[in-house]
C-alpha cells in the first residue's frame, strides 16, 4: 500500500488491516483485501463474478448497514460468492465464508450487508476489522446523509 497508510495496531496489522492518517490525500479511511473505504464512497473488492472486479457504491447510496450477527443469519443465509436468492444478497468473494467451512457456523470475518436506495438486491461482503469498518462507515455515511 502506500505510504500514507499505517498500521493500526500489531493484532489488527497481522490481519492486513490499515488505517490512513485522518489528513490522508487519497480520502481512504479504511482498507482491507476485501474492501476500501474512502471519504465518499465504497470499493468492494472481488465483487463480480466471474471476472474479480470491483463495485464502487456511494455513500450517500447507503441507506441501511448490518451485519450477519444482527439479521440473525445462519450458514444457510451465506455464500461464498454470488447471489442468494432467498435473501436477495449479492455477496462479494470470500472463500472462508463457503457454507461447507464455515466453524461453528459463524463466518471468520465480519460479515456486513448493506441495502442501497432504489436497489432491491442487497450487497454482502466481508471486513477484517469489523468494529472499525462498521463504527467508520455508519459515521461517513450519516455525515453524507445530513
Amino acid at each position: 500500500m502506500s505510504s500514507i497508510v499505517e498500521p493500526m495496531t500489531s493484532s489488527a496489522s497481522d490481519l492486513g488491516v490499515v488505517k490512513v492518517a485522518p489528513k490522508g490525500v487519497s480520502g481512504l479511511r479504511y482498507a482491507d483485501r476485501f474492501v476500501k473505504l474512502y471519504q465518499d464512497r465504497l470499493e468492494i473488492l472481488d465483487y463480480f463474478y466471474p471476472t474479480s472486479t470491483s463495485k464502487e457504491i456511494p455513500l450517500q447510496d447507503i441507506e441501511q448497514i448490518q451485519t450477519f450477527k444482527e439479521l440473525k443469519f445462519t450458514w444457510y443465509d451465506l455464500r461464498y460468492w454470488g447471489y442468494t436468492y432467498w435473501n436477495g444478497i449479492w455477496w462479494a468473494r470470500d472463500d472462508n465464508r463457503d457454507p461447507e467451512f464455515v466453524g461453528d457456523h459463524h463466518p471468520k470475518y465480519e460479515t456486513v450487508i448493506i441495502t442501497l436506495k432504489d436497489d432491491t438486491m442487497r450487497k454482502g461482503f466481508s471486513v477484517e476489522d469489523g468494529e472499525l469498518f462498521l463504527s467508520t462507515l455508519r459515521m461517513l455515511v450519516n455525515t453524507q446523509s445530513i
